[in-house]
């Protein structure tokens, strides 16, 4: 049974970009947010200013796994 946690994914961010990076049964894809991206989902969702002043000091990445083979990937969380 093919596990997500032993398939070797080198990191590979780009500030500013999304990095795909393509293994034989699994795509990953990393998407870095910027601060003003952060700061207007926030405040669209009414937090408070000192909230998305502090949120906009932090790093937001969106990770995207999708399974493209034909088994079950299964990701254990122990390991």
């Amino acid at each position: 049974m093919p596990y997500l946690n032993t398939i070797p994914v080198p990191l590979c961010l780009f500030s500013g970009s999304a990095c795909l990076m393509a293994r034989p049964a699994v795509d990953i894809e990393f998407m870095p947010s910027t601060p003003d991206q952060m700061s207007a989902f926030h405040e669209a969702r009414g937090f408070p200013a000192e909230m998305i002043d502090l949120l906009s000091k932090q790093c937001f990445i969106t990770v995207r796994i999708h399974n493209t083979g034909k088994e079950i990937v299964w990701l254990d969380l122990e390991n």
